[in-house]
């Protein structure tokens, strides 16, 4: 009878353990990834960044990928002379593309960060007294490493030769974060709730939790001669009733109801014959 218990409580935790789970997200998208690289959901990149640190608990950027951004930052703070302000803003809306939602499409339009208007304004507002050209800029384009990130125009560098303050190029917030390669959502929300729609600097990461881990990412179903064995009959059991708990379409609160019912009734069912021959023992 206790085995029969534990099997039946072990069906219950599966019910919700294969319909409870957290749904992820889209697979990254393919310019994310290295040559022969098989599709994967957004990584777990604990502890490998030099940038965007920030994104790398759920992100669709690789190690390589965050060194090209370091060092892209590292040319902006030295060969332009922005604001700290405005610096600031640059950095957290180039390491978006490494926000989990934007590198599985959720938050991408036409490879375009979706940002939300509000976190477009207060870049523009950061860098509206900044000097700006719209010429080619070699210190931002052609980066094999991060091909995925696009400018049309750029601070003003050293070789740059007709540069203005933004705000004569453009008094758009709009125009001047479309011309950096965002598109710009018009919702608007607060800047510390995460929202669902538009990257506004706050990570996914924060909202949906880690990633998957590189270790227990997709791989290409091998096909084997040898059929696979289950170790145990209980494996048996437990794999099969998982595979008809996702066939079916039943919620999760009346599925656990039912087993727990189902419970009772084997309890009631075993006392009932216990008591009839515990009877028949004293007769």
């Amino acid at each position: 009878m206790a085995t029969i218990i534990r099997l039946l409580l072990l069906f219950a935790v599966n019910v919700l353990l294969v319909n409870g789970e957290v749904k992820e997200g889209n697979y990254c998208l393919s310019f994310y990834y290295k040559k022969d690289e098989e599709k994967h959901l957004p990584y777990d990149n604990r502890y490998e960044f030099l940038a965007c640190k920030e994104h790398e608990r759920r992100t669709c950027c690789n190690k390589n990928h965050s060194e090209a951004i370091s060092k892209l930052f590292g040319i902006l703070g030295t060969k332009t002379s922005l604001s700290s302000d405005c610096h600031y803003y640059y950095q957290k809306l180039i390491c978006s593309y490494c926000d989990g939602e934007v590198g599985n499409g959720n938050k991408l339009s036409q490879r375009s960060p979706i940002i939300c208007s509000d976190y477009c304004e207060y870049w523009y507002y950061s860098c509206k007294a900044d000097y700006f050209d719209n010429s080619h800029n070699s210190y931002v384009f052609n980066n094999e490493e991060i091909p995925f990130i696009r400018f049309s125009f750029a601070p003003c560098s050293d070789h740059s030769v007709t540069c203005s303050p933004l705000h004569l190029i453009t008094a758009d917030p709009v125009e001047f974060c479309q011309l950096n390669g965002f598109a710009v959502n018009s919702d608007t929300v607060h800047s510390d709730e995460y929202n669902h729609e538009c990257f506004n600097g706050v990570t996914s990461a924060s909202f949906f939790g880690p990633g998957t881990k590189k270790s227990s990412k997709y791989k290409k179903t091998i096909y084997k001669t040898k059929r696979h064995v289950p170790k145990s009959f209980i494996d048996n059991i437990k794999k099969t009733y998982s595979d008809f708990i996702k066939d079916i379409n039943i919620p999760v609160p009346a599925l656990v109801f039912i087993t727990l019912i189902i419970i009772w009734t084997a309890n009631q069912i075993v006392a009932l014959i216990l008591r009839f021959y515990d009877d028949i023992a004293t007769n």
